[in-house]
């Protein structure tokens, strides 16, 4: 645990007082939502983390039910330390109206020295009184389709009518053809997270949320049940379950930010919770099929994914998986030719006189086959590799065209000096 906490301080080395949670995507009316474009460029196209991978921690649950608090360093909660963040409010009014992002985006330092970036994302309270079924629906959908890793969060316990909220979207997205490779899972990780737990047994238990979870989500001799369980088991790659005590008269009564008023027990799971989610060697890097996102690529994702859910009001899932289809191509199009133009510049780093034209084509050729081989290696589908290939091909040409010319130019100067050289060595 000590390596973790030595490489989670990276983390916090660049906050500054004005991190907060800004919103990302605004619930505008029945059924429309609107992407902020110019704050998730700030969040997710800053350069200090714009070409790590990311990690993207979502939370979703019903509503007013108090979810939204995080300590500012999680791995040294103390009693001097005060839960700040996404803002917390039990009652009547919501106070996270569709889907908000802390704008800091975190750096966590793996065991082999790599780096990844971690965003938090918090929802509006799911399936409450205020919003409508489908809009509950599809912000849950668009939060599942953005995370990583997915935190449900709900009180007491885990009863069917907690599992039927979760399903709705989850039930649409079965329908979803996922063939574009990966581990054919839609989703990757489900983190159950129940607070005021009424269980002691598995209160008591260092891993008793993790058994509950796996009993809930267990065997039941009533098919729709059943049914309900194997949906989600095959949806999602693992599945986590963390259970939390009350966490003490003062927080319920007052809303005290403080964690020295908070029960003693409830502080421990928070830190165990997150030490096991944030875990260098456990962080599940967000992927579209099997193609790895990195920062940067969260701004066009989010706004795609927004603008296919307001334009399919009623929720159609082969629009979903086309969105989810579309980026995955663009992204590994845009990846191979980025990756052709690092390694043909390389090529040309010790090369002062260039290429005669049989290298040259050699080496475009050779370059070529090895982002196809890279390609395949990522991607199971043949119709999506073909279409990959045929839009790098189209786009590669303007990057060959670049060192074609290059190259002949360097020939040339290569030339007219071998020239200057020979009418020297005359007279």
């Amino acid at each position: 645990m000590r390596m973790m906490h030595e490489s989670m301080r990276v983390c916090y080395s660049n906050m500054s007082t004005n991190d907060c949670a800004i919103q990302i995507i605004e619930h505008l009316s029945n059924t429309h939502f609107r992407a902020k474009k110019e704050e998730l460029q700030k969040i997710y196209g800053d350069k200090r983390v714009a070409d790590l991978p990311l990690v993207v921690l979502c939370i979703a649950g019903a509503a007013r039910k108090g979810k939204k608090k995080y300590p500012t360093k999680p791995w040294q909660i103390n009693d001097a330390t005060s839960l700040t963040g996404f803002e917390f409010r039990d009652g009547e009014d919501r106070t996270t109206l569709g889907i908000w992002a802390w704008n800091h985006i975190f750096i966590i330092e793996q065991e082999d020295g790599s780096k990844v970036a971690v965003s938090l994302i918090d929802s509006q309270g799911t399936f409450d009184n205020n919003t409508s079924y489908q809009d509950c629906s599809t912000i849950f959908a668009m939060t599942c389709m953005f995370s990583s890793i997915m935190c449900f969060n709900v009180f007491t316990d885990l009863q069917e009518d907690k599992l039927n909220d979760l399903a709705a979207f989850v039930d649409h997205a079965k329908k979803i053809v996922d063939n574009l490779g990966g581990t054919g899972k839609l989703f990757q990780d489900l983190v159950f997270i129940i607070r005021d737990f009424c269980f002691k047994k598995y209160l008591d238990d260092e891993n008793g949320g993790q058994m509950y979870i796996d009993k809930v989500l267990g065997d039941v001799k009533v098919a729709q049940l059943q049914q309900l369980r194997d949906g989600l088991n095959a949806s999602y790659e693992r599945k986590f379950g963390f259970v939390f005590p009350h966490p003490g008269e003062k927080v319920a009564l007052e809303k005290t930010s403080n964690i020295v008023d908070m029960n003693p027990k409830f502080v421990y799971r928070a830190k165990e919770m997150v030490e096991a989610l944030l875990s260098p060697s456990e962080l599940q890097i967000k992927r579209v099929g099997p193609s790895v996102m990195y920062c940067k690529n969260m701004c066009d994702y989010i706004s795609l994914c927004v603008k296919c859910f307001d334009d399919n009001q009623h929720f159609a899932p082969k629009a979903v998986q086309a969105v989810n289809r579309d980026f995955m191509i663009n992204l590994e199009v845009s990846r191979a030719c980025e990756s052709y133009d690092i390694l043909m510049e390389k090529a040309f780093v010790n090369c002062d006189s260039g290429y005669d034209k049989e290298k040259f084509a050699a080496l475009h050729n050779k370059v070529f086959q090895q982002i196809q081989n890279n390609i395949l290696k990522r991607i199971k589908d043949e119709g999506v590799v073909k279409e990959v290939t045929v839009k790098s091909v189209d786009q590669l040409l303007n990057i060959f065209t670049k060192y074609k010319e290059k190259n002949e130019l360097l020939v040339e100067q290569e030339k007219k000096r071998l020239q200057i050289i020979e009418e020297k060595r005359r007279h």
